[in-house]
């Protein structure tokens, strides 16, 4: 068995060495920056003999047997070079650097559009870099990560924003006397007697598709801003139910700490309601007013006609006053008492449905009273007594119910004049 191995050896020497080799070796490079092209393929085509690229780009091809070749390169994104008529001599070495370029393929173009959600990153990104004017804002999708609870809580996330006492915005860090406050591009006016800015914790996040801030000025704008102008732009109606219960409080070591005086109230004052302590005695009539004097003038006559009510004279009229004042409550002191630390409440809440696939509606409420009047309504009135579930409350009547002064106004338009 040794015997045939050693003789199977020595026979396949002697025809390697009876026969004539040469190399091929080279480079393989980018076309464009020279870069070498790492594990780049070098083959010489209809045969088995070819090499892989080095970390530098070079190969080798040993043991060629001398003739003709045609040798290609291949590399992956690149165009495949073949090289023809490469000939190879006994003894010889051949250097062939070779220089691919990148592929390319040609397709055709497709565009993809579509309108953006409102209240997402990406709308509020896309508002910014078509703006004509230096602005941020925040998205409602941020907000709910964020878990802000109101504007001025997602205000501070704003890049150029500086919110003060948690509710007044300073824009570039001028004053919030220097800011404007829009909600759907629409001024809003401050609550505040003594200051312009608008308190921004009073709009829940729950209501808010995003928030803009616009630095400087543009033709759409009110001009009277220096600082900034904040448009709140509102969902029609929340995306999900949502119910939101609030309370918030304060304390001030300067005040709340102090004695003041105040007054005997009921045990339901800080509710705004009473609970019966300041209710009228029954004694007192509630549909007559208790004036000194009843009657009218009689033009026919040409006197001072009287008529108390009930059919009462003049002295019987007086002495059913004197009884009323001597009953009525006379303890007018006024004690000492501590402050009560402020207190607030709020509640909003919201829902949407569908009605079939392509119909949606929805509603929002929250407690805040509808002011109908240009200064305040003054369509009804609360009477005394009255509770917090079961207010007295009648409509005003003209006057507040002394008829007699309407003759001072006919002809005036009430609506107007108020």
């Amino acid at each position: 068995m040794k015997k045939t191995i050693v003789i199977g050896l020595i026979l396949f020497i002697s025809v390697v060495i009876g026969q004539d080799f040469g190399s091929i070796e080279g480079k393989v490079v980018d076309e464009s920056t020279g870069a070498p092209l790492i594990d780049a393929n070098v083959m010489l085509v209809n045969t088995s003999m070819g090499a892989a690229t080095d970390d530098n780009g070079e190969f080798n091809i040993r043991l060629v047997p001398a003739g003709h070749y045609d040798l290609r390169a291949m590399y992956i994104s690149y165009e495949t070079q073949s090289i023809t008529g490469v000939i190879v001599e006994s003894g010889q070495r051949i250097r062939l650097d070779i220089s691919l370029g990148q592929s390319k393929v040609q397709g055709n173009t497709v565009n993809v559009t579509g309108p953006t959600k409102a209240g997402s990153d990406v709308n509020v990104l896309v508002t910014q870099r078509e703006s004509d004017v230096i602005e941020s804002g925040i998205s409602a999708a941020r907000m709910r990560r964020s878990g802000d609870s109101n504007a001025a809580d997602a205000l501070k996330r704003v890049s150029g924003v500086t919110v003060v006492e948690d509710k007044f915005v300073y824009i570039r860090g001028l004053g919030d006397r220097y800011s404007n406050t829009q909600m759907n591009s629409v001024n809003i006016p401050s609550p505040e007697p003594d200051r312009r800015a608008v308190p921004l914790n009073l709009f829940a996040t729950a209501l808010i598709d995003e928030i803009n801030i616009y630095k400087t000025f543009i033709a759409n704008l009110p001009g009277t801003f220096a600082g900034g102008t904040v448009n709140i732009k509102t969902k029609a109606y929340p995306d999900q139910r949502t119910l939101n219960l609030g309370i918030s409080g304060g304390w001030n070591d300067r005040l709340n700490t102090l004695p003041f005086r105040g007054s005997n109230g009921g045990s339901t004052d800080f509710l705004g309601y009473d609970d019966g302590t300041r209710d009228i005695a029954r004694f007192i009539p509630g549909d007559t007013a208790l004036k000194m004097n009843y009657g009218y003038w009689d033009s026919s006559l040409g006197q001072w006609v009287e008529n108390y009510p009930g059919g009462l004279t003049k002295l019987e009229w007086q002495d059913r006053l004197g009884d009323i004042g001597r009953n009525i409550e006379s303890d007018y002191l006024v004690p000492v008492q501590k402050t009560r630390m402020p207190v607030s409440l709020k509640i909003n809440g919201g829902d949407k449905y569908f009605y079939g696939p392509d119909i949606e509606y929805g509603f929002y409420a929250n407690v805040n009273p509808q002011v109908d009047h240009p200064r305040w309504s003054q369509a009804s009135e609360r009477r005394l007594p009255s509770g917090l579930f079961k207010p007295n409350r009648i409509s005003t009547r003209l006057f507040n119910g002394y008829d007699e002064g309407a003759s001072l106004y006919s002809g005036m338009d009430l609506h107007k004049y108020y």
